[in-house]
């Protein structure tokens, strides 16, 4: 099985969240930590990305008879279409031979802003940003060394057949012209 790469795509997201801030806790550290990425082809143009990732805390309780540690976290599902590009100039690929690669190229990044609203309403607003690639592979079935050069003589023909239509058109363009002058 051969795997051509025929196409790319990025998207830069950012996910907001409203969460309630636990009573007597200091946030100590917190992540985020991608868990799963399934991508798949929508159209022509469009792939669709959708996965979660896990936002981790780590908390102590500011209680005074004695102080606690713990972490918690919140798993959150995500769905993002991304548009790419094909680098073939081929646009009617036959979509169920091709497969989707996508990734995170870089960490995800999370925010955290308080907001005290009252007296006893406390909220955290989380921000969690970064961006998606997807790489679309053509995936071929040349099986045998008879095939290969089939294929590799199919090449040879059609790069033949674009020189012979190249010379043919230059050689109108320069009848063309010749009749132009007359």
């Amino acid at each position: 099985m051969t795997k051509i790469n025929i196409g790319k795509g990025t998207k830069k997201f950012t996910h907001y969240y409203k969460i309630a801030s636990l009573s007597d806790s200091k946030i100590i550290s917190y992540r985020v930590k991608p868990s799963n990425l399934f991508a798949d082809v929508l159209s022509n143009e469009k792939i669709i990305v959708y996965g979660d990732y896990d936002i981790l805390f780590c908390f102590t309780n500011n209680s005074l008879q004695n102080q606690r540690y713990s972490a918690k976290f919140l798993k959150k599902t995500f769905c993002e279409i991304v548009n790419y590009d094909l680098s073939c100039s081929d646009k009617l690929i036959d979509i169920d031979k091709i497969e989707v690669i996508a990734m995170f190229p870089s960490q995800l990044t999370c925010t955290l802003n308080f907001i005290n609203s009252g007296l006893t309403n406390k909220y955290i607003n989380i921000k969690v940003s970064g961006e998606i690639k997807v790489d679309l592979f053509f995936l071929d079935k040349v099986s045998s060394d008879y095939d290969r050069r089939l294929v590799k003589q199919d090449i040879n023909d059609l790069e033949n057949e674009i020189v012979k239509e190249k010379k043919l058109y230059d050689e109108k363009k320069i009848l063309k012209k010749a009749k132009i002058k007359i």
